[in-house]
C-alpha cells in the first residue's frame, strides 16, 4: 500500500496490485469498503494484454458510476454507468478523434487510465513528473506466500 509522500497534498491512498500474480490480492470489493464512511475510493484495473480495462468510482459502500471496456467490442463503446465525471466524456471525444486519425490503434482503451490522472494525477504506466524522487510512501508491502514445494 502506498500513500503519498508528505509534501504532497493530495488526499488520495494509492493500492498497487504489481502484476497478474497479485490482481487476487487486490480487487474492486476492497475499494468498496474503504469508501464506507463518507470516503470516496476508485478502482482500476487493466490488462493490456487482452486490452480490457474498467474503472469503478465508490462513494461511502456504494457504486458511484463506472466505466468498462474491451477491445473485442467491436462497436469500440465503453460502458459506462452511472454518473460519470464530465472530463470522460472529453477525454473519450480527444480518443475517439486519434483513433479516426490513425485507424489502426485502439484509443478508446486509455480511457481509464487517463481518467485517472485527470482525476487523481497518477497514472499507473507513466512516471510522474516531480522533482521527489519518491513520491509515495510505502506503508506495507504484501507478504509473499511460500510457493508450494511441487510447484517449479
Amino acid at each position: 500500500m502506498l500513500e503519498p509522500s508528505h509534501d504532497n497534498p493530495s488526499p488520495w491512498v494509492l493500492l498497487i496490485a504489481d502484476g497478474s500474480e497479485n490482481f487476487a490480492d487486490l480487487g474492486s470489493s476492497q475499494a468498496q469498503s474503504l469508501s464506507n464512511g463518507g470516503n470516496e475510493t476508485i478502482f482500476f484495473w487493466c490488462s493490456d494484454t487482452v486490452m480490457a480495462t474498467e474503472m469503478l468510482c465508490f462513494r461511502d459502500g456504494r457504486e458511484a458510476w463506472s466505466i468498462q471496456y474491451d477491445c473485442e467490442n467491436n462497436a469500440k463503446q465503453p460502458a459506462m454507468n452511472g454518473d460519470v465525471p464530465q472530463i470522460a466524456h472529453e477525454i473519450l471525444k480527444d480518443l475517439r478523434a486519434k483513433q479516426q486519425a490513425d485507424a489502426g490503434a485502439d484509443y478508446i482503451y486509455d480511457l481509464t487510465a487517463e481518467l485517472g490522472r485527470s482525476v487523481v494525477g497518477f497514472r499507473h504506466d507513466t512516471d510522474l513528473e516531480r522533482d521527489d524522487p519518491e513520491p509515495f510512501q510505502v506503508l506495507s508491502e504484501p507478504v509473499k506466500r511460500p510457493q508450494a514445494w511441487w510447484r517449479f
